[in-house]
């Protein structure tokens, strides 16, 4: 007699068969050589409508044990094994055993480490932060086909090595911080139809390159933070739909950035620390809030050269209803002109900081 956890089966399949209220006949499908467990597979002898349900029971009931009993397979436990040899591995897994999520950020991740990872088929996430990697050690990420996370940031990987991802089509998120990529990326950054993160934050992208990206219509969060962006470039990147965060933080603002922020209509938060806005642009940007972006939460405005001078001007910011934090941390707004603005713009939380000569 064959067991299978509680399920019974004598060669004709009648316990199960009792047990399902149809007789059925099993076949074994699979045994491991260490004997943890085997799978079978069971078909109505009675093949008509009114068994049809039962049957599907069956197949569901036994479709379940297979997975529990196959498990990941060896080449894949092998992998993560020897991969936990070279360097500190963090994972998650499946129910299936299937590793899903890897994250090695130690300088002992090397190109040659990176190999192993070509034995996880159902890896989703990867973060290689900070990792000894270079663009060698892209060609076998490239062959994860299901990898929806890539983390690169510090890393020696450049514009070469980034042309080789093009091959991920399910990737929906791609941060490539402080890393040695520039604009000869962004054509193949630009063919991930299906991003919706992408953070080029301290990298070599200019104006002339961003206009790659423009067809990432499905973006939500794209970060640019520490580049030397302007207007002229931002523009080109047209219409992003869904675009809800953007992080324009240390770039270098002029009117022409602030006007083509009005081409993002779904914002919801906004960062424009330390990207030299001066007074004489806070109208033109409150005007541009107003007009076109009714959903924003959030916006960063800390770091600027800023005065008592825009007070009036931002006072604008009450037309915003969804409105609910505003940084101006290190301006040269004083503590009495931060009153009078609060005491009108009441709905929103206020980030400030004084020294002493201001009390």
């Amino acid at each position: 007699m064959i067991c299978v956890n509680s399920w019974t089966c004598t060669p004709d399949g009648a316990s199960l068969g009792i047990s399902l209220a149809e007789p059925v006949h099993c076949f074994l499908l699979c045994f491991e050589s260490d004997q943890k467990g085997f799978a079978m597979l069971c078909f109505n002898t009675r093949w008509n409508p009114s068994s049809l349900m039962t049957s599907v029971t069956a197949m569901s009931v036994l479709l379940t044990l297979i997975s529990a009993c196959s498990g990941p397979p060896a080449s894949e436990q092998a992998a993560l094994e020897s991969l936990q040899e070279l360097t500190p591995v963090g994972f998650k897994q499946n129910e299936a055993g299937n590793v899903i999520e890897l994250t090695a950020t130690d300088d002992a991740m090397t190109d040659e480490a990176v190999v192993y990872l070509q034995e996880f088929p159902e890896l989703r996430r990867l973060h290689l932060e900070r990792s000894a990697i270079s663009d060698a050690a892209l060609q076998p990420i490239s062959k994860l086909k299901k990898l929806e996370a890539l983390f690169l940031d510090q890393t020696a990987v450049t514009d070469q090595g980034i042309q080789q991802l093009s091959t991920l089509e399910s990737l929906q998120q791609l941060s490539l911080v402080e890393s040695q990529v520039g604009d000869a990326a962004l054509p193949t950054i630009g063919e991930l139809a299906n991003l919706t993160m992408l953070n080029l934050s301290q990298t070599g992208v200019t104006d002339d390159g961003l206009i790659h990206l423009a067809p990432l219509k499905k973006l939500k969060s794209l970060y640019l933070g520490s580049t030397q962006l302007t207007g002229t470039g931002i523009k080109t990147l047209g219409e992003l739909p869904e675009l809800t965060l953007l992080d324009l933080n240390q770039t270098r603002s002029n009117d022409s950035l602030v006007a083509a922020l009005g081409q993002f209509p779904s914002l919801e938060m906004l960062f424009l620390g330390n990207s030299r806005i001066s007074d004489e642009q806070i109208p033109g940007l409150m005007t541009v809030l107003k007009e076109n972006m009714p959903r924003l939460k959030g916006l960063s405005l800390k770091s600027n050269p800023l005065t008592d001078a825009s007070i009036s001007d931002l006072q604008e910011l009450k037309s915003l209803k969804n409105l609910a934090l505003v940084q101006l941390q290190n301006t040269q707004i004083t503590k009495p002109a931060f009153k009078q603005l609060a005491s009108v713009v009441t709905e929103v939380n206020f980030s400030v900081d004084y020294s002493e000569r201001d009390e």
